[in-house]
């Protein structure tokens, strides 16, 4: 067996990492364990196979915490779906409960698959013990393991893999469609294993109140900024082995490919004028972009906006009216301000920022899931799922972890 950290940039100042093990299996394995030339007893580890059905280009999404920004999730899962993503992969924490309504009309429809995604909680004792939480010690809320379960699940599937947030939305330039994009970039560049894209900031107008949002509306106000930070990437499925936030972890074979800033680049989308960053250079901030500096932008024609504003509304005609609740959004928008030059002295994640005890007009639905200990000997513990995925509702908070 090959043990291996999932990527070359480990999470500055954080005590856990993500680990990938390869090793040689039969061809349709009916069980999985892991033993020790030492001890006679066999940890049975679940598996998962991969999907088959053909899915060209897919997207993989961050997984959802605390999630309540439903503007850029219908913004973006419209525009992805639009402009020929085959499959959108949302991995779900925690989030507003209307969030899981959006989630589940798209679902619907195809154009989307849920992932629940928990957390291990661990006992109470054991954080006593080893003084700290090891959930809080991983980077930016474990997000490169949902990466690299969502790309291990669909590399068979696709050819091509989309890693982002859904506040990010990249438009193709070639041919108005992303297949067409990222074939013609591999036959430019044969030894690509992926094609990272810069990224601007970017803002679109949207109500507080879902009875009153208008997609076209929200579509025909885009403007764009014009510094340039840090990007994100799309995968080659047969060059790239793991998935991380920015760049892929580990490559198989070929290298990575930066595209032009001035040919096409990722937009970071908000919908207040306070959270459109002001970028110095790659990874520094210097307060907000003043509004008047935006640049108006639209790469879609008129008959097509009003086509995807019919349809939109169709499918959520029977959605019912609520209203915006940021608290959590708000805060961990302040949590990364604050830690933006990723050198503190502690593990850069949100599930350490201090969240509100009671909030108003927030349902909250997270994804729990038990877990059991297993001992492999006196110093490797494996947490193995003991149930399948539930979801937990609450009317007055949002609770990761209950310990």
């Amino acid at each position: 067996m090959q043990i291996r950290m999932t990527t070359r940039y480990p999470g500055p100042s954080c005590k856990w990492e993500v680990f990938i093990a390869n090793c040689s299996t039969v061809l349709n394995p009916t069980f999985f364990g892991i033993s020790s030339s030492l001890e006679t007893n066999v940890i049975e580890i679940g598996f998962e196979k991969p999907i088959y059905e053909k899915y060209p280009v897919l997207m993989c999404f961050a997984p959802m915490v605390y999630e309540s920004r439903w503007q850029q999730l219908i913004f973006a899962t419209e525009m992805y779906h639009h402009f020929g993503v085959d499959l959108q992969v949302q991995y779900v924490n925690s989030a507003m409960k209307q969030i899981m309504e959006i989630l589940k009309i798209y679902k619907a429809k195809k154009w989307i698959e849920i992932e629940e995604f928990s957390y291990f909680d661990f006992e109470k004792e054991i954080v006593e013990e080893i003084g700290f939480h090891p959930m809080k010690e991983i980077l930016s809320r474990n997000q490169h393991l949902g990466y690299t379960d969502c790309f291990l699940k669909y590399r068979e599937s696709a050819e091509f893999i989309i890693i982002g947030d859904i506040d990010e939305i990249l438009f193709p330039k070639f041919r108005n469609t992303y297949y067409t994009e990222f074939g013609i970039r591999s036959f430019l560049h044969p030894n690509a294993a992926f094609f990272m894209y810069g990224r601007r900031y970017a803002k679109i107008d949207a109500p507080n109140e879902f009875g009153n949002f208008s997609l076209s509306n929200s579509i025909e106000s885009m403007k764009i900024a014009k510094a340039v930070f840090l990007g994100k990437s799309v995968l080659r499925t047969d060059r790239v082995e793991t998935p991380w936030i920015h760049f892929a972890g580990l490559i198989s074979k070929g290298v990575k490919v930066n595209v032009d800033v001035d040919d096409n680049i990722i937009y970071h989308f908000q919908i207040t004028d306070s959270k459109v960053r002001a970028a110095k250079d790659l990874h520094t901030f210097i307060g907000s972009e003043k509004p008047e500096n935006l640049l108006p932008f639209n790469p879609i024609p008129k008959e097509e906006i009003q086509s995807m504003n019919e349809t939109f509304n169709l499918s959520f005609a029977n959605l019912k009216n609520f209203k915006s609740n940021f608290v959590h959004a708000d805060i961990i928008f302040e949590y990364f301000s604050k830690h933006g030059n990723w050198e503190d002295s502690s593990c850069i994640t949100p599930l350490v920022a201090q969240f509100p005890e009671n909030i108003t007009n927030f349902e909250c639905i997270v994804a729990r899931r038990n877990f059991s200990t297993k001992y492999l000997n006196n110093n490797t513990a494996f947490y193995v799922p003991k149930s399948n995925f539930e979801w937990e509702e609450n009317k007055e908070k949002c609770e990761i972890f209950k310990k």
